[in-house]
């Protein structure tokens, strides 16, 4: 199940859902944030299970995560204003890369935080499909990233609706197997 902001953890020194919120904890901790110009409080993501970084505003990371470790660094398109990037059939698979190695590591019981500028845009749509290739539907994750995003003031999502076509684009049943409680 998806979290509500009510059920979201809350960590010392950062604003929940504001600079960081929480998708999952079971398997592992998923994890939003806006880009980390805050004083990074690494640490307290860490002591909430958090274990890996994403970063989507760069081809190598600009700042030293840990205890996290780097997971990707990729620099995809702000398409705030905009209908599409600039060159989709490069950003898509941009895109799907990142989220494949955050259901890869959530599947197997890492947590990962996410992050482009905002928060919003680039982070939902790599969050959305990671959340989709774990086997949540389309419609629930669309739902939940606009909902989030309308409660942390960001004016709902997605952004762009390439981003939401992006997501919605992942077929069912081409998920990465969650594992269920009990190891099977």
């Amino acid at each position: 199940m998806l979290l509500s902001t009510y059920q979201m953890p809350v960590l010392p020194g950062l604003d929940t859902p504001r600079d960081v919120y929480f998708a999952l904890t079971d398997p592992a901790p998923l994890a939003g944030m806006a880009y980390p110009s805050w004083s990074p409080l690494w640490d307290n993501l860490y002591q909430a299970g958090l274990r890996h970084i994403v970063c989507l505003t760069a081809d190598a990371f600009p700042y030293d995560p840990a205890p996290l470790r780097p997971l990707l660094a990729t620099r995809l398109e702000d398409l705030l204003g905009q209908h599409r990037p600039k060159d989709p059939a490069a950003e898509g698979p941009k895109v799907l890369r990142a989220a494949a190695a955050v259901a890869r590591a959530i599947a197997g019981g890492q947590g990962v935080v996410v992050h482009c500028a905002g928060g919003t845009g680039r982070t939902g749509t790599v969050l959305g499909c990671s959340l989709r290739l774990l086997g949540y539907p389309a419609t629930e994750v669309v739902h939940w990233l606009d909902q989030l995003n309308h409660e942390r003031g960001m004016g709902g999502w997605p952004e762009a609706a390439w981003q939401a076509s992006v997501v919605e684009g992942i077929a069912d049943g081409a998920a990465i197997r969650r594992p269920t409680r009990g190891g099977s």
